[in-house]
């Protein structure tokens, strides 16, 4: 009987670095947003993360059955298309919870109101999703992620003008042109990380994707808090944000937070922004193929 993927060894040591790079990172994320205090905590957890990624990197190469098979990143569409994944990850994973704690503690809506003022992104996004797969088919990949990259990103950056006098119906337009972006780039992109490895290694690739895309999820909370309190103290943001009542958040503490959040939601634009140079990366290899296909 053929020996398949499933009979192979668990490979442990890809494990335990892997998992001791991602926790050290997100650690070092969360440790930074304490303050000046922790910083030796902050830079031990960073030289943890670098060595044991290092060494990752160096097992898996080596390893007769690896976690993940790293020689799939020699195809350029699976290499940009993770590369791209994991930036907007990272841009994106904390957006609807900035976009919560500004409806909830700056205008002053009830978590039962914010949750329903958040719908439209759901539907959008939705939408935006069966959409971007049929036009996939017509157009190619590229145009579909490089525009909702492109909208993504420039939504953000008009996140970054919302105010303590913005209004629900501008807020809600800003959700919608991110979702529209989201839903464009996520399926095309999916589709083309798919479809550019062997099917052998169609498992391990899908199972590599969802990784890096949980990994940017993650980062991107722990990132955003950080990146708030450069603006407002933890302590301070922390009593804000563990106030059961926003009628009890201040005029002063309101204006503090919109700033850190709008601060916040600039980085994000930058990150999701990098995100479509390795996109753009298969350019030439991905026109091709569509040309062929067409």
């Amino acid at each position: 009987m053929a020996k398949t993927e499933l009979d192979n060894p668990l490979d442990w040591p890809g494990f335990i670095t892997s998992t001791i790079s991602v926790g050290s990172l997100l650690l070092a994320l969360t440790f930074a947003a304490y303050g000046i205090t922790q910083l030796n905590m902050v830079y031990f957890l960073l030289i943890i993360f670098a060595l044991s990624l290092s060494i990752f990197i160096f097992h898996e190469k080596n390893a007769k059955c690896p976690l993940f098979d790293l020689r799939l990143f020699r195809i350029r569409e699976f290499a940009g298309g993770n590369i791209a994944q994991l930036l907007n990850a990272v841009a994106w994973g904390a957006v609807l919870l900035l976009l919560s704690l500004y409806l909830q503690l700056v205008i002053g809506f009830s978590p039962f109101e914010t949750g329903i003022r958040l719908i439209p992104f759901e539907i959008t996004y939705f939408i935006a999703g069966i959409s971007s797969g049929k036009l996939s088919d017509k157009y190619g990949c590229l145009p579909l992620t490089t525009f909702g990259l492109t909208l993504a990103s420039v939504s953000l950056l008009l996140f970054s003008t919302a105010d303590l006098n913005t209004s629900y119906l501008q807020l809600v337009t800003f959700m919608m042109l991110f979702a529209w972006g989201m839903g464009m780039f996520t399926a095309p992109n999916v589709s083309s990380i798919m479809s550019s490895v062997p099917l052998n290694k169609r498992g391990v690739a899908s199972a590599f994707r969802n990784t890096v895309f949980n990994v940017g999820y993650a980062i991107s909370l722990n990132l955003a808090i950080f990146l708030i309190t450069l603006t407002v103290p933890y302590a301070q943001l922390t009593n804000i944000i563990t106030t059961h009542d926003p009628v009890l958040v201040t005029e002063a503490q309101r204006v503090q937070l919109a700033d850190g959040i709008r601060n916040t939601y600039v980085w994000l634009a930058a990150l999701n922004t990098l995100a479509i140079l390795p996109s753009a990366f298969r350019q030439k290899h991905l026109a091709a193929k569509h040309k062929r296909n067409a």
